[in-house]
């Protein structure tokens, strides 16, 4: 959507805008990847005692395979363990200060 907002800009303007787009064509591109979904592949859907990665309903192999790398980072850093360890210590100290 924004890339689309982009280049919309980036057609309407003139021969200096253009040249301006070329110039940071580069960079763009690097926005584009970090701020696609295939390289997260899926958002972790915490409240629960396992571990889910929901992945967005037009993922593609890229995706997907994003979403597995997710769910084992998310294993491996014990992500689930350690929500849990903080809200125990959140508990304990409200029921000390009370």
């Amino acid at each position: 959507m924004i890339g689309d907002i982009v280049v919309g800009e980036i057609k309407r303007g003139g021969p200096l805008t253009k040249i301006g787009a070329l110039l940071v064509r580069p960079a763009l591109r690097q926005v584009r990847e970090k701020l696609s979904y295939d390289s997260y592949g899926g958002a972790p859907l915490l409240g629960l005692r396992g571990n889910c990665i929901v992945a967005h309903g037009r993922a593609n192999r890229v995706a997907v395979r994003s979403a597995i790398r997710a769910a084992v980072a998310e294993v491996r850093e014990d992500v689930v363990g350690k929500i849990g360890e903080l809200i125990d210590s959140s508990e304990l100290r409200e029921a000390k200060e009370a």
